[in-house]
C-alpha cells in the first residue's frame, strides 16, 4: 500500500485509493470550484438585462459547480468513510450529476433563438429525456459494468453535437476541443487507477479543462446572441 498508489485490481472489483490520491481528488475539485463559481457570477452579471440569458447561463454555471461540489463532497467522504453507505450514496449522487452536466453543458447551444428553432428545442428535450434515462440506470445499476458506464457517459455527451455542427452554430467546434480534453485524454485515466499514481485526480483536471474550455466559448460566442433573446 503507497501513499499515492495502491495496487491495481481486476474490473469487477473497486479499487481503493491511496490517501495521497484521496486528497489529490479533493483538491482539484476544490480548486475547479474556486475558478468556476467568480466566473459563473460575472458571466451572470454580464446578462442580466435579459431574462433568457440570465436563465440559461444560471442553470449553465450552476451545472458545472455542482458536479465540482458534489465530487469533492464524494471524495470526502471516500477518505473517513470508505466503503460505508453514506460513501456509496455520495457515489451515486457523483455518477448522477454527470447526465445532468451534460444536458445543461448543452443548453445554451440548443436554445439560443434565431440559430436553430424549434429543432434545436426538440433536440433539448431528447437531451433532458435521455439524461433522465441515464438517471434511472445509475440508480439502479450503479457499478454494474464500468465499461458500459462509461460507453453510456461518452456517447451521451457526444450525441447531441452533430445537430448543433449540421446547423453551423458559432463556436461549435469548441465543444469538440473541449471534448477532446475530456473525451481523449480523460477516459483512458479514468481506467488507470493501480497504474498511474493519482490518475483519477489527473482525469478531474481533464474535466475540468473541457469544462472551462465549453463556458468560455458559451460565453464567448452565444451571450451576444441571447442578449437580444
Amino acid at each position: 500500500m503507497g501513499y499515492w498508489k495502491n495496487p491495481s485490481v481486476p474490473l469487477s472489483k473497486r479499487y481503493v485509493p491511496a490517501k495521497g490520491e484521496h486528497i489529490a481528488n479533493i483538491v482539484t475539485q476544490a480548486i475547479s470550484v474556486t475558478i468556476a463559481v467568480p466566473l459563473w457570477l460575472y458571466v451572470l452579471s454580464q446578462v442580466y438585462n435579459s431574462t433568457y440569458a440570465l436563465t440559461v447561463f444560471f442553470l449553465h454555471g450552476l451545472s458545472y459547480i455542482l458536479m465540482f461540489l458534489i465530487s469533492m463532497q464524494f471524495h470526502i467522504v471516500s477518505l473517513f468513510e470508505w466503503g460505508t453507505p453514506r460513501m456509496i450514496r455520495w457515489h451515486l449522487y457523483d455518477r448522477l450529476v454527470i447526465y445532468f452536466i451534460i444536458a445543461a453543458g448543452y443548453t445554451p447551444w440548443l436554445t439560443i433563438p434565431h440559430l436553430h428553432g424549434l429543432a434545436g428545442m426538440h433536440m433539448w428535450w431528447l437531451v433532458w429525456a435521455l439524461g433522465i434515462l441515464g438517471a434511472v440506470y445509475s440508480i439502479y445499476l450503479l457499478n454494474w459494468s464500468k465499461v458500459l458506464e462509461t460507453t453510456i457517459y461518452t456517447t451521451y455527451g457526444v450525441l447531441p453535437f452533430w445537430p448543433l455542427y449540421t446547423a453551423m452554430v458559432p463556436g461549435i467546434e469548441h465543444i469538440v476541443y473541449g471534448g477532446i480534453a475530456i473525451i481523449i485524454i480523460g477516459v483512458p485515466l479514468f481506467k488507470l487507477d493501480g497504474h498511474v499514481p493519482c490518475s483519477h485526480a489527473l482525469w478531474h483536471v481533464c474535466v475540468s479543462v473541457g469544462c472551462l474550455w465549453h463556458c468560455w466559448a458559451a460565453y464567448t460566442y452565444l451571450v451576444p446572441i441571447a442578449m437580444f433573446a
